[in-house]
Formats: C-alpha cells, structure tokens, sequence
C-alpha cells in the first residue's frame, strides 16, 4: 500500500538514495569564497550596527548521503530554505543568526546551490538580500514542513532525525505560532548547531563610543502602555468524542467494551479578583492521577494565550471517562481533550470524533488499539473522524474488507499536528476546506439510496471525489472512495487489523486454556465443539482478506484444528477404562494449549497494549 509521501521526496531505500559509501558532499568554491569574503570583510561586517557572522564549513551535523531524500529533494530543499532566509527581517540578533542557519543548510544540502554565497557576501557588506513574495515564503514553509514530517520518522535514520532538529529550530523563526513546533522546541534548540553557527552574541549590534556632553534634563518621555492581545471569544460550551472504555454486564457477567463517549469543556468568568485562568478536570477518587496527565497535555494551549485568559475558569468534564478510569485499562481520548481545548482557547468550536495521541515532540500518531477503536465507532451519519496521517492504511483496511460505506458513515480526515487537527475538527470550516467538505456533504446526499459502488464508478461522481483530494489532499474518505471506483483498492487486511480479528475470534476459546479437567466443563460453559465450530465458521469468513502465507492466519488455524482434536478425544466412547483415555485427553489439551500460546505470542508481538 503506498504512502503519502511529500513532493520529490524518494521512497524507494534502495534505488534512489545515493551509494552510502559515498563522502558527504564538500562545499563548492562559491561558498569557499563567500567565506573568504566574509573574513576580508570582518566577522563584524554591520548591517547599519548589526553583524552578521558567516557560517563555518562545518561540522555538520547530519550526512547527505545517508538521508532519504534523493538528489533532486535535497536541491528543492535547499532553494525553499535560501528563500526563507531571504524572508527574515535582518533587523534583529535572532533573525540575522537565523538567515545564517538557513543558509547554512541549504549550502549542506546543494552546495551547487549558487545563490546562497551571493546572499553571505551580500549580507556581510550590509545589505540585504530581495524579499521574496509572501505565497513564495508560505509555499517553502508547506514544503520544508512536508519534509520534516518525512525526515522526523523514526525508520528514517539518524542522520534524518539530525536533520529534522535543525529545520525544526528554523521553521519556527520564521513562523512562531506553529503549536507543533513550539512543543517539539521546547526552551532551547533541538538542532547541532555548535561550532558550525556562531552563537547569537556573534549577531548583536557592536556597540557605539558616545561622549558625554552637558545637557539639560529633558521632560519625562509619556509612559507608553502596550497594546493586549485581543482575548478570542471563548464559546461557553464545547464538546468532542472520544473513544473510552464502558461498563456492560450481561447474565450478571461484567465486560469492559471500547465505546463512543462526549466529553465537554465549560468556560465561565471568574470573580473579578481572580487573574490567572484555571482549570479544573474531572475530580472522581479513581480521576485524580489521571487529571495530571490531562493537564500536561492542554497546558500547551493555555501557554500559548498567556494573559489573553486571565479571568476565565475552565472545566473538562465527562461521566462516561470517568466511569471508565475504574477498569484500569489505558485510555485514549488525551488527543480528543487536547484538540477540544486548544480549539476553544481559540475562539472555536468542534464537532467531530478524534482518534490517537500526541507523541513528545508535537506529532499526532496513532494510538494503540486503533483497529478496536475504530470498529468501537459503528456506524453514523456522516460523523467527521479526525486521525493521524500514519493510520490511512490501517483505515483503508475498511476497503479490503468491502466495507467502503465506513467513509461514508465517516467523513476522514488525517492530521499531523494538533493544529491540523484542531482545523478539521472545526464545526465552522475554515476557507480553504470549506468548498471541499461542502462538496463531500453534496456527494454523500446524492449517494443516500443509491448502491454506493455503482454510483461511486460513474464518470462524474469520479471526477467530483478527484476534485475534493486536489483541493483537500486530507480528505481520506474521498481519496479512499476514488481508489475503491477505479478498482485500487487494498484486497488484504493490515496486520494490525487482522491481529485484532484473531483477537475478536479467537477469544470464546481462551477459557478453556484454563480447565484442569476437560471432562469437567462448567455448566455456563458451551460444548468445546459449539466454541470450535462457532471460531472455525468466523476464520473462514476472514481468510479472504488474508495472505495464505500469514503465519498468525496459519496459527489461528492450527489452534482451531488442536481444539477440534480435544474435542474429538474428550468425546470418544471406547470400552477402555478412564486411566487409560485420560493421557490421550490430557495429550489433545496440551497441544492445543501449547497452539494457543503460540497465537497469543503472535498477536502480543503485533499490538502489546491489547494483553496489557
């Protein structure tokens, strides 16, 4: 199944990247002699007062050639990175050292890359190099994001990741209010920039000799107050569903499920004494250390409005997450909390079911148990589904199982970042989604009553899903529909969903693992033939979206057959005395057990949280 994968950037590990036994690119003589110009000219070189100081040759921090980018990424790379330097406003310390970080890695990443010598030399005679036009800076800051997604992966190597670090620390120069960003920053910079990028007291103005000379005391200047950023309007209510898992008892048997669930954020004005914003969540005995984690992670989304807050009370609030945290099982709406209180914070507010987590440097991803929450779902009326970008071919999944009416009942949308995520999350769209998911609403309207495959394979219906994925690449529901009207569609299950399958089918038959006498089967037990046949009819209807080769399909199988042996030996009539067909029984419970064990090692190894 392929990936989404940025522009340019190469996929293929073998063919594409450059011999790894290559040394890394050298800088050309144009930089050579940029850095010889800067030294004829002064380290001090000034922009009026300013200085700026050019990069050293090195070290550098990550190799090319183990990158995985090929020649041509690496070169549209480095031509968005020289125009983001160009972009910055020299007037500052931070700015200056932050044009020499771009440009810096863009020489690393082209070094045929002429333009970036000419920007040093003309920055270090005091000028400035053209600004370029503002959708060519938004352009390059889509772009250099796309390929830090893409070099941020863990499989994608240390050098990558190096990488990524630098571009994190220069993106978020030049643009600030990028949340994911500012988590994955943190205090200081991620990126290796030592002895490479002079610190940046190398950039601040020299200061000016001045002679004292007698003046009059001149008039107290007016005290000046700075303007406040104007408070968004905070909606009083706001909701968000979550996946959580909920109590049900059936035949005085209590069984946790994964289930839907609402959680809802409250916003009052506090006392007129009270200036900071406070928060308070959900406050059950069984809540309290889970509150701390809540905190932790909407505290990004106060910080970002500081004192805009002041004078408000906050409070997230859910009954059925709060019944759940009894079960000690590990929860999973931290992402569904953080997008609901972001979104408000900002003024906005949501409608949608939100899926995954949020990893420590800011990306959304996938959740464990994300096949069980997505099948907890069940069906709905067009229900926005936010998750992460990693998760599109589980979901498509959905596909191989001829399924499609799921991206009906749910309309998909795949985020990277809390930001995306809190946009498509929207109940008010904002401009640039809005005509793609209107057109979406109008194909799910004229698809109510129709044989979806058949309506979905007509030219027009087509072109209309084509449009929607041009104007909105997130869309996966109309991409997942496109694929599946020009037979694209996956025809195999992915091992995350199929092991999650095993689960579901094999788990009727995990109690008798436990019998010590399998002649002595409890009364509220079925027969060990009932809970074969009924896994066996539920395995062959799942093996059409399998490899015949998967070896936890192979093992399922085993299991099964060790079970119908048992089976077969427990119900054997023979004159023989019982001392004699125990060994054959115990014989036939061993193997199954020892066949059991191997399936569950095999599920475990796929998915660890669902045996925690």
């Amino acid at each position: 199944m392929n990936r989404s994968i940025p522009r340019n950037i190469g996929v293929d590990w073998n063919m594409r990247f450059p011999d790894v036994n290559q040394t890394p690119p050298r800088l050309t003589s144009g930089w050579r002699i940029a850095l010889l110009a800067a030294l004829l000219l002064g380290i001090g070189a000034t922009i009026g007062h300013a200085r700026f100081a050019a990069p050293a040759e090195g070290p550098v921090p990550f190799r090319c050639d183990r990158l995985p980018l090929d020649a041509e990424a690496m070169a549209d790379l480095s031509r968005h990175l020289e125009g983001l330097a160009r972009s910055l406003d020299p007037a500052t310390a931070r700015h200056r050292r932050g044009a020499a970080q771009l440009l810096a890695l863009a020489a690393a990443l082209d070094p045929q890359n002429a333009d970036v010598p000419r920007w040093i030399t003309t920055m270090h005679q005091g000028g400035r190099p053209p600004q370029p036009a503002a959708d060519s800076t938004e352009h390059a800051v889509e772009s250099v994001t796309r390929s830090l997604r893409w070099l941020d992966r863990s499989d994608a190597g240390q050098d990558a990741r190096a990488l990524a670090a630098c571009l994190k620390d220069v993106l978020l120069l030049v643009d600030p209010d990028n949340v994911l960003l500012q988590l994955s920053s943190g205090d200081g910079e991620r990126g290796h920039w030592k002895s490479w990028i002079p610190e940046v007291s190398a950039y601040e103005p020299e200061p000016k000799a001045t002679v004292k000379e007698p003046q009059e005391s001149p008039a107290p200047a007016p005290t000046e107050t700075p303007s406040a950023t104007p408070a968004p309007i905070i909606p009083r209510r706001s909701e968000i569903r979550a996946v959580v898992w909920q109590r049900q008892a059936s035949n005085g048997v209590t069984r946790w499920l994964l289930q839907p669930a609402d959680v809802r954020l409250d916003a009052s004005r506090l006392p007129p004494a009270s200036n900071a914003p406070s928060l308070t969540i959900i406050s059950t005995a069984a809540s309290a250390a889970y509150a701390e984690t809540l905190r932790s992670i909407t505290a990004p989304a106060f910080r970002k409005h500081g004192p805009t807050l002041a004078g408000w009370g906050f409070r997230i609030s859910s009954k059925a997450l709060e019944d759940s945290l009894v079960c000690g099982k590990a929860q999973f709406p931290e992402a569904a909390l953080a997008v609901l209180t972001a979104s408000a914070l900002n003024g906005n507010q949501t409608d949608a079911i939100v899926l995954g987590r949020f990893d420590e440097q800011g990306g959304f991803r996938q959740a464990p148990l994300m096949w069980d929450q997505l099948r907890a779902l069940g069906k709905a009326n067009r229900q926005r589904l936010i998750l992460p970008t990693d998760t599109e071919e589980l979901v498509l999944s959905w596909l191989a199982w001829e399924k499609p009416e799921f991206f009906i009942h749910y309309e998909v949308m795949l985020a990277s970042n809390l930001d995306e995520a809190c946009r498509f999350a929207a109940e008010q769209p904002d401009e640039p989604s809005a005509a793609a998911l209107k057109a979406f609403e109008q194909f799910c309207t004229d698809a109510m009553g129709r044989n979806l495959r058949t309506f979905i394979a007509l030219s027009k219906v087509k072109r209309g899903l084509g449009e929607i994925v041009r104007q909105l690449p997130h869309h996966l529901s109309a991409k997942a529909l496109l694929l599946q009207a020009n037979n694209k569609r996956p025809i195999l299950l992915h091992r995350l969903a199929l092991c999650s399958e095993l689960r579901r089918i094999t788990e009727p038959m995990e109690w008798i693992t436990g019998l010590e006498d399998p002649l002595k089967i409890p009364a509220d037990r079925p027969k060990i033939g009932d809970v074969h046949d009924e896994c066996r009819r539920n395995l062959d209807a799942l093996e059409p979206y399998v490899s015949k080769q998967d070896d936890a399909l192979l093992s399922a199988s085993r299991t099964l057959d060790a079970l119908r042996a048992l089976d077969r030996a427990i119900a054997i009539k023979s004159r023989d005395d019982l001392a004699e067909r125990l060994p054959r029984i115990q014989k036939a419970k061993d193997e199954f057990t020892t066949a059991h064990r191997t399936l569950i090692k095999l599920m475990r190894s796929a998915e660890p949280e669902a045996f925690r």
